[in-house]
C-alpha cells in the first residue's frame, strides 16, 4: 500500500533506536513538504520505503490519499485496565466531595465494587464490552495496548479476564500485551499474607499451564499494586520473583500514594516498567535511570484523584525513560491518548515533543516493542495515524477534537479505521457502497451497455410491488437521456390515486436493447453522484406459523430477495441500433430527445386507469380590472414656529475655593510587599489581607503571641499527631479533627513541600512539619 499527498511525516527516529531519554526526547525526526509530495510505501505489514511520491507512485496499486495531512506513528497505550463490568459513576461524586482513594475503597467502592460486578459477568459480556472499548481506542489513534487483569482477585475470574484479552486480540486490529494483575488488591475476607500465598501457589501455576498449551499467548507481564496497607515490599518481591520464574516480565504499580520504595524494587528486578510514581524518591529516580526501567506516567490518575503530579521534569532531566498511559479503568474513564498527551503537557510540564515520544516509542519500549513499534522507519511495523492537519502538534493542541482530526488509522499496512466523510447511505458502510458501485459500473462497461439503463433497472427493482398495478410504474421506461447538466435520476412516475381492479398478471420483463451513447461520459466522473448500486434489494416477508398443540403462533421474518436487474446478453459483433418499445414510442411534447428529455407522458397499462399527467397544463391567466386612480393628496397645513425670548446676558459664577488636601491616614499593608515593608513601620503591618488589625501611628503596637509558630494548643496537639504523615493525608486528618473538636468552626489547612511564609496569620493558627513538607492550619 502507498500513502501519498502527505505534507509532514513524524518519524520519531529513522533507525532501530529503542527509546529516547533526557534531552534526546526533544529531538525527533520530522519530514516536511509544503506541496504534499511525501509518500510512504508499506509491504507485508512493514514500512518498506519513505520518499517523494513521483519516485514511489508506480510501486503499489493500492494507494491512499492523505489529503495533504500529517502522518504520525500509531499511538501506544502503556497502562490500562480495560476488562471490567459495571461503572463507578457514584464514586466520582464522592471524590468531588473530598473522599480519598483509600476512603472510597474502605466504604465498599473502588476495586472491590468492580471485582464483584466482574465476577458476576459472563465471559461473553466482558468480551462484548471490551471490543467496544477497543474500537473507541482505535478511532482515537491507539494501535497497541497494554491490558491488565486485576478485577477478579481469584483464580477463575483472573483467568476469565485473560481469556477475554486473548480472544479480543484475534478479533480486533489493536495489538494487545496482556498483564496478570491478580495482586491488584486484597479481597474482602482475606489478608496480605494469605492472598500472597494464593497468588504464588495457585494463580501463577494455573496461568503457566494455560500459557504452555497456547491458550494465553498474549500474556507477557506480571503486575502488583505495591502500596502501603495493600501489598508491602516483601510480599511484592515474592510475587514478582514467582512471576519472573514463570517467564513473565515485571510491570508494577509503584509509589502512587506513599513513598514505599516500589521504584527501587522494580529497578532491582530489572523490570520493564513501573507506573504512577507520584511519590517516587530521588533514589528511585537514580535507580530507574541506571536499570533502564521505563517510568509510565498516568496524567488521568493525578487529575481525577487530585494528587500531586509525579516529578516528570526531574525524571527526564536525570535520564529516566518516560512513557505515557491512559490508565483507563472505572476510576479514570479516559481512553484517548491524544487527551492523555495534552494533560501531560499541562499537568506534568512536558513539551509536546516529549509527550509524543512518550506516547509512541517509549511506550512501546515499556511493553518490549521498542525496536519494532512506535516510530516510522524502514523495517518497522507499519502502524500509522493520518491527521487532517498541516502539523502534528494539532493532535495535542486541539484538546478533545481528535475524532475530527484523525482521518485514517493503519495497522500493519492496512486501513482499519477511516473517518466518515459522506452522508449515511442504506448500505452498511461507505467502503461497501463504493465497492458495489465500482463493480456495477465495471460490469456494465464490460458488456457494452449504457450505464444509464442500469440506473433505471435498479430504480424500478426498488419501487416494484409498492402500490396498485406494480406500483404504478410504466414498464419498460422510456429511454433515459442524461445530458451533463441534468440530475442523475428522473422524478418518479406518479402512481394511480386508487389501486385498479382486475390488474393484468405480471409479465416477464422484456429484453432491453441499449440506447446509443449521446456523448462520451467516463463512469468514474459520476461515481461520487451515485449513493450506492445494489445488485439486489432485500425486504422483509413476515410469515406466521401455527404452533402445534398450542393456541399461540410463531412469527418469523425472512428476507425477501428481489431478482437482480436484467442485463442484455453480450454482443459478439456490432449491431445496428433499433429502439424497441413494446407499448409504443413515448410522447415528447416539445420535440425529440436529447433537446427536451423531460417531461414525458407515461403510457397507461392495460386494464388500469390512466395516471394523471406529471405536469398539468397551466391555467389561463386571470384578467383583473385596473384599480381606480388614487385621490389627490390634501395640502399640508403651514408649520407654526414658536417665538423665542430675547437672549439674557451670561455672567460667570464666583470661583469655588477648595480647602487644602489632607493626606489620608496610612493604612495597613501586607509585609510580603517589599515597598510597603520599607515605607510603613511595623505597627501598621499585618500578615495578610484577612483579619488584620488596623493600627495608626498613635495607637499601641500589635501584641505578638508567645509562640510565633502556633497560637492554639488544640491545633498544636492535632498537628503533632500528623507529623509522620504525607502532605495529602496530613491535610485531610488535621482539617477533619480540628473542625470536629471545635464543634462547627471552619478551619483551613495548607500543605506544601516549600515554605509557607505567605500564609495568613489569624488569632488561631499553627504550623507543623510533616513527612514531605509543611502544613499550616488557621481558623477563618
Amino acid at each position: 500500500m502507498l500513502l501519498f499527498n502527505i505534507k509532514q511525516i513524524v518519524q520519531i527516529v529513522d533507525n532501530g533506536t529503542e527509546f529516547l531519554a533526557g534531552k534526546d526526547m526533544a529531538n525527533v525526526k520530522v519530514l516536511n513538504s509544503a506541496d504534499g509530495s511525501l509518500a510512504i510505501l508499506t509491504e507485508n505489514g512493514l514500512v518498506k520505503e519513505i520518499g517523494p511520491y513521483n519516485v514511489l507512485r508506480n510501486k503499489s496499486k493500492e494507494q491512499v490519499d492523505c489529503h495533504g495531512g500529517t502522518v504520525i506513528p500509531g499511538l501506544v497505550d502503556g497502562h490500562s485496565h480495560p476488562v471490567f463490568a459495571g461503572d463507578r459513576v457514584n464514586e466520582f461524586a464522592m471524590k468531588l466531595a473530598g473522599a480519598t482513594y483509600m476512603e472510597v475503597q474502605k466504604a465498599g467502592g473502588g476495586i472491590h465494587f468492580t471485582t464483584e460486578k466482574t465476577r458476576e459477568a459472563s465471559e461473553d459480556d466482558l468480551l462484548k464490552d471490551f471490543e467496544i472499548i477497543l474500537s473507541k481506542m482505535l478511532s482515537s489513534g491507539t494501535t497497541t495496548l497494554e491490558a491488565k487483569s486485576g478485577y477478579g482477585l481469584d483464580t477463575q475470574t483472573e483467568l476469565k479476564m485473560l481469556r477475554v484479552i486473548e480472544t479480543a486480540s484475534k478479533t480486533s486490529p489493536v495489538e494487545l500485551s496482556a498483564t496478570f494483575c491478580g495482586a491488584h488488591a486484597v479481597p474482602k475476607g482475606s489478608d496480605e499474607q494469605k492472598q500472597t500465598e494464593i497468588i504464588i501457589k495457585e494463580m501463577i501455576p494455573t496461568l503457566t499451564k494455560e500459557k504452555q498449551i497456547g491458550n494465553l499467548n498474549t500474556l507477557e507481564n506480571i503486575d502488583v499494586f505495591c502500596e502501603k496497607n495493600v501489598f508491602e515490599l516483601e510480599s511484592t518481591r515474592k510475587i514478582l520473583e514467582a512471576g519472573i520464574g514463570a517467564g513473565l516480565h515485571v510491570n508494577i504499580h509503584a509509589d502512587e500514594l506513599y513513598p514505599l520504595g516500589g521504584a527501587e524494587l522494580a529497578a532491582a528486578l530489572q523490570g520493564r516498567a513501573a507506573s504512577h510514581l507520584e511519590e517516587i524518591s530521588d533514589s528511585g529516580i537514580q535507580e530507574m535511570a541506571k536499570s533502564g526501567t521505563v517510568a509510565v506516567l498516568l496524567p488521568t490518575t493525578a487529575y481525577i484523584l487530585r494528587l500531586q503530579p509525579p516529578p516528570a521534569r526531574k525524571m527526564i532531566d536525570n535520564g529516566v525513560i518516560v512513557a505515557l498511559g491512559s490508565d483507563f479503568n472505572p476510576n479514570a474513564h479516559c481512553l484517548a491518548m491524544p487527551m492523555v498527551m495534552h494533560l501531560a503537557c499541562v499537568l506534568f510540564k512536558m513539551s509536546m515533543t516529549e509527550a509524543i515520544v512518550a506516547a509512541t516509542l517509549n511506550a512501546a519500549k515499556s511493553i518490549g516493542r521498542g525496536k519494532t513499534h512506535g516510530a516510522i522507519s524502514v523495517g518497522r511495523v507499519a502502524d500509522l495515524v493520518v491527521i487532517d492537519a498541516p502539523r502534528w502538534e494539532h493532535l495535542i493542541y486541539q484538546f478533545g477534537s481528535h475524532k475530527d482530526l484523525i482521518r485514517f488509522v493503519i495497522k500493519k499496512g492496512s486501513v482499519v479505521y477511516a473517518k466518515k466523510t459522506t452522508p449515511k447511505s442504506p448500505v452498511k458502510s461507505e467502503a461497501e457502497a463504493i465497492g458495489r458501485a465500482e463493480t456495477w459500473i465495471t460490469s456494465v462497461n464490460a458488456i457494452g451497455m449504457d450505464w444509464r439503463w442500469s440506473v433505471w433497472l435498479w430504480f424500478l427493482a426498488f419501487v416494484k410491488g409498492q402500490g396498485g398495478c406494480g406500483g404504478g410504474v410504466q414498464w419498460p421506461p422510456p429511454p433515459l437521456y442524461l445530458p451533463a447538466p441534468q440530475p442523475l435520476f428522473p422524478p418518479p412516475l406518479p402512481c394511480n390515486p386508487t389501486p385498479c381492479r382486475n390488474c393484468p398478471p405480471e409479465k416477464e420483463l422484456p429484453q432491453l436493447v441499449p440506447p446509443p451513447k449521446l456523448f462520451p461520459v467516463a463512469p468514474e466522473e459520476y461515481l461520487n453522484r451515485i449513493p450506492f448500486a445494489p445488485d439486489k434489494v432485500v425486504l422483509k416477508e413476515t410469515k406466521v406459523t401455527k404452533v402445534p398443540d398450542s393456541n399461540s403462533s410463531k412469527t418469523e421474518d425472512k428476507p425477501l430477495i428481489l431478482p437482480p436487474p436484467i442485463v442484455p446478453q453480450v454482443q459478439t459483433k456490432p449491431l445496428t441500433y433499433t429502439p424497441y418499445y413494446p407499448y409504443g414510442r413515448p410522447v415528447y411534447p416539445t420535440g425529440p430527445p436529447p433537446y427536451q428529455p423531460f417531461p414525458y407522458q407515461p403510457l397507461p397499462q392495460p386494464g388500469c386507469q390512466p395516471a394523471p399527467p406529471l405536469f398539468p397544463a397551466p391555467l389561463p391567466p386571470i384578467q383583473l380590472p385596473p384599480p381606480p386612480p388614487p385621490p389627490p393628496p390634501a395640502p399640508l397645513p403651514p408649520i407654526q414656529l414658536p417665538t423665542l425670548p430675547p437672549p439674557q446676558p451670561f455672567t460667570l459664577p464666583p470661583p469655588i475655593i477648595l480647602p487644602p488636601l489632607i493626606p489620608p491616614p496610612l493604612l495597613t499593608c501586607c509585609t510580603q510587599c517589599q515597598p510597603c515593608a520599607m515605607i510603613y513601620p511595623a505597627s501598621q503591618q499585618s500578615r495578610g489581607p484577612k483579619n488584620f488589625v488596623a493600627k495608626t501611628l498613635q495607637k499601641e503596637e500589635v501584641k505578638v503571641p508567645a509562640d510565633p509558630f502556633c497560637s492554639s494548643q488544640m491545633l498544636k496537639r492535632i498537628m503533632e499527631k500528623a507529623r509522620n504523615s504525607t502532605i495529602a493525608i496530613a491535610k485531610l486528618n488535621i482539617q477533619r479533627e480540628a473542625e470536629s473538636e471545635s464543634r462547627g468552626s471552619v478551619y483551613h489547612v495548607i500543605c506544601s513541600s516549600t515554605d509557607l511564609d505567605y500564609a495568613t496569620r489569624t488569632e488561631e493558627y499553627c504550623t507543623s512539619e510533616v513527612t514531605n513538607g509543611v502544613c499550616y492550619a488557621f481558623k477563618s
